[in-house]
C-alpha cells in the first residue's frame, strides 16, 4: 500500500481499484504489483505516445504475448557468443 501511495499519490485509490487483490493473495501481492509496475513503466507510456503520434499519421501498436522459450534463448545466446 505504501508503495502505491508513494507512486500514485492522490490517484492511489483509483489505481488500486483497477488491480483488485483476490482473497487468496492478500499476503503475497508480488504478481499484482509486478503487473502494475509493468503497465506503469511500459504499457501506459507506449499507449500515451501512440495516441499523441496517431494524431498526425496512421499508427499501429502491437502487443505480443509470445513467451521466449529456452530453445530460442540458447540459440540466441550461442549466436551472441559467436559474434564476439
Amino acid at each position: 500500500m505504501q508503495l502505491i501511495l508513494a507512486v500514485f499519490k492522490s490517484e492511489a485509490q483509483a489505481v488500486m481499484n483497477m488491480y483488485p487483490v483476490p482473497p487468496n493473495m492478500v499476503n503475497d501481492t508480488r504478481s499484482i504489483v509486478s503487473t502494475m509496475g509493468t503497465h506503469y513503466l511500459w504499457a501506459c507510456p507506449n499507449r500515451n505516445i501512440s495516441r499523441y503520434m496517431s494524431q498526425n499519421a496512421p499508427l499501429y501498436l502491437y502487443h505480443f504475448n509470445h513467451v521466449f522459450n529456452k530453445y530460442v534463448a540458447r540459440r540466441a545466446s550461442a549466436r551472441v557468443r559467436e559474434w564476439r
